[in-house]
């Protein structure tokens, strides 16, 4: 099971498609690098991100609009960017996958009315007026009670009364919530304790689970690791397992990592019977990603060089953008679920091969719009 929240505060199939699913990729691989951490575990959601950015690009002008184009690898025109989320958020409607956003607005602030039309056509979002100027705590409390019932509570406290101020105009929010079955589930009596390696001299005790199957399946060597897929039911989406050759190679491949890379990964895979052994795993992350973002080119959105002037007259800056993420991955399938917040102030026969993940390991969960792959999540296993 996966979820992700997105939010964002304020204060006073056709060729266009592809392009946008190919530069979401690029973000995808960009955010990855700029977020991961060698020292813990990571479950992060790029798609949940990109669209509560998404919906903040829309409001933006000027060398704002330009630095957040440029890193969130969007098409030129701004109407074929909101085209294309339009198109993926009706592609990704599912019985497994749900995506949500909301745009909040204090009771006394107004945005656009030209802003709040394409953030409710171009990306199916509710609109409801809070109170930030008067009461942080119902208003927290409003956000979060939304969050909760679109992730199936497990996203929860996203917003913290404390991180709202009377400057607080608008926020932002995005949920995605995943829960699947596997196509071939694995069995619990086949569920064993093992060793992971976290580093060559260090391992630990893990629950593994284990199926013998046909699986799609590649080395592939630019990457120095072997790739694995594993489908849910209804094919539609599938968890990509990437696993380094070497115990101490994770660092080496996520450096070569690239989104042609993962595209040109589908095309490489094979399928074949695998012993595949695969260890449970559970994470919960928090994300501030604030710098994260200033760091990738988004400089002026936080600054008081911030143009928002397509989402309202005042003088308004991203001062916050959290991305809240959590993972389950168990014998029966997958649930997941994020959000992000963005706050703005005054974003033939053969014998099995083993295929034993016992050592750091990526995981990216996605699904294929034509050839071209499109991410969910993207998590980094290197610890129990």
């Amino acid at each position: 099971m996966i979820r992700l929240l997105g939010v964002v505060l304020l204060a006073a199939f056709g060729m266009a498609d592809k392009a946008l699913y190919e530069g979401s990729n690029k973000f995808a691989v960009d955010f990855y690098k700029s977020v991961k951490d060698d020292s813990s575990n990571l479950v992060c959601s790029p798609i949940s991100l990109q669209i509560a950015l998404a919906m903040t690009y829309a409001g933006a002008a000027g060398n704002t609009a330009k630095e957040m184009k440029d890193v969130m690898h969007f098409p030129d025109s701004l109407k074929t960017t909101l085209e294309g989320h339009k198109a993926l958020l009706d592609s990704l409607q599912d019985p497994v996958l749900k995506v949500a956003s909301k745009l909040y607005l204090d009771d006394k602030f107004q945005v656009k009315q030209a802003y709040q039309d394409n953030v409710v056509k171009y990306f199916n979002s509710e609109v409801e007026n809070v109170p930030f100027g008067t009461d942080s705590t119902k208003s927290a409390a409003t956000i979060n009670q939304w969050v909760e019932e679109k992730t199936n509570k497990k996203i929860t406290n996203l917003i913290t009364p404390d991180s709202i101020s009377p400057l607080t105009k608008l926020v932002l929010v995005n949920a995605v919530h995943f829960k699947a079955k596997w196509k071939d589930a694995f069995s619990e009596k086949f569920t064993k304790d093992a060793d992971f390696y976290v580093t060559k001299e260090k391992k630990v005790t893990v629950k593994m689970m284990y199926q013998s199957g046909h699986f799609n399946y590649a080395n592939i060597e630019e990457l120095k690791a072997s790739v694995v897929e594993l489908p849910y039911e209804g094919d539609k989406f599938r968890m990509m397992i990437i696993l380094p050759n070497e115990i101490d190679g994770l660092k080496d491949v996520e450096e070569r990592l690239k989104a042609t890379t993962l595209t040109d990964i589908f095309s490489k895979l094979s399928n074949i019977k695998l012993d595949l052994h695969l260890p449970r795993f559970k994470i919960e992350k928090t994300l501030e990603l604030t710098k994260t973002l200033e760091e990738m080119g988004m400089k002026d959105l936080f600054s008081t060089k911030a143009n928002l002037t397509n989402m309202s007259d005042e003088d308004l800056r991203v001062s916050k953008v959290i991305q809240k993420a959590f993972i389950d991955v168990n014998e029966e399938g997958t649930e997941a679920a994020a959000a992000t917040g963005i706050w703005i102030v005054p974003v033939s026969y053969e014998f099995p091969t083993r295929f034993n993940i016992d050592h750091p390991f990526i995981m990216v969960l996605c699904s294929l719009q034509g050839n071209t792959p499109v991410i969910y999540f993207l998590s980094k296993i290197i610890m129990f």
